[in-house]
């Protein structure tokens, strides 16, 4: 049981520092800034050619629309993190859930001896939970 728990904090920080990697790679790409017209509308032509599109001061913007793009070498291995992330925390709350106090403290110390092996490698990341 102290093994899963281990396994499952390297898992989480294991996703922390390649969720770094991938965001310093990206860079700022999928950012586009929008202009209002005169009457503060957005104007939403891509065909027109009259400054759309703001690539100095941003604070002109009305609206900033952000997305990124799908990337298979770095879509594809986040999503088998996060799959073998739930599936893992599923089988510990599982584990938990037997009301066996042993193994309820066995899962409780591998989550601990996992934070202390693996937790100062995603010190000072902050991970968002909702999207």
């Amino acid at each position: 049981m102290i093994c899963i728990g281990v396994l499952y904090e390297a898992l989480k920080v294991t996703r922390t520092i390649l969720e770094r990697r991938w965001a310093a790679r990206i860079g700022n790409r999928g950012v586009e800034y929008i202009k209002p017209d005169d009457d503060g509308h957005h104007n939403h032509n891509h065909d027109d050619d009259e400054g759309e599109h703001l690539h100095g001061n941003h604070e002109e913007a009305g609206w900033k629309f952000s997305y990124v793009p799908f990337v298979w070498w770095i879509d594809l291995p986040r999503a088998g993190l996060v799959f073998l992330e739930i599936g893992l925390g599923l089988v510990l709350m599982l584990i938990a859930m037997t009301f066996n106090v042993g193994l309820f403290i066995m899962v409780c110390c591998g989550g601990m001896v996992g934070s202390l092996l693996f937790g100062r490698f995603s010190a000072g990341a902050t991970k968002s939970l909702c999207h």
